[in-house]
Parts: C-alpha cells; sequence; structure tokens
C-alpha cells in the first residue's frame, strides 16, 4: 500500500483507489471514510505518514467546512457535497 496507492499530489499524501485483482490504480477519489487511515498508520508505526495525511485531511476540512462525502483530489472537487450525518 505504502509503495504502489500512497501519492504525494500537490504537496499533500493521499491514497487513491486500486483495483483489487491487479492493483492498478483506477481513481484519485476517497470519501469520508478514508479520515480514518491516520490513525491506521499511526498503528503501524508509520508516524510520519501518518502526520502528512492527517494535514491533508486537515487541509480538505479547512477547504470546505468540514469532509466532502467523496473527493476527487486530481479534480480538486467534491463529487457528493453532501455530509449524511453518518452513526
Amino acid at each position: 500500500m505504502q509503495k504502489y496507492l500512497a501519492e504525494d499530489y500537490d504537496g499533500k499524501l493521499w491514497y487513491g483507489r486500486s483495483d483489487m485483482e491487479t492493483g492498478e490504480r483506477v481513481s484519485s477519489v476517497i470519501t469520508l471514510y478514508d479520515a480514518f487511515f491516520p490513525a491506521i498508520l499511526t498503528l503501524s508505526g508509520h508516524l510520519e505518514r501518518a502526520e502528512k495525511l492527517q494535514a491533508t485531511w486537515a487541509w480538505l476540512w479547512n477547504k470546505y467546512g468540514l469532509e466532502p462525502m467523496v473527493y476527487d483530489y486530481k479534480k480538486g472537487v467534491p463529487n457528493y457535497p453532501a455530509y449524511d450525518l453518518n452513526p
């Protein structure tokens, strides 16, 4: 994951989508559910990456006032700019 999915794009760290079978990167879309990943990186000992990814999520929060449900980081636009108050 660190080798193939981590992507430094526009000075921020992102983890896009890949094909489960081939590992090929298929999308630069992230979702609100990806915001937990800095904690997983921390627990696995990748502190520097965790800090950089958390800073990316903080930037996204500050840009929109909260994280959009779906965001394309290469296009720089929310695909689903709502927050459905998930449980």
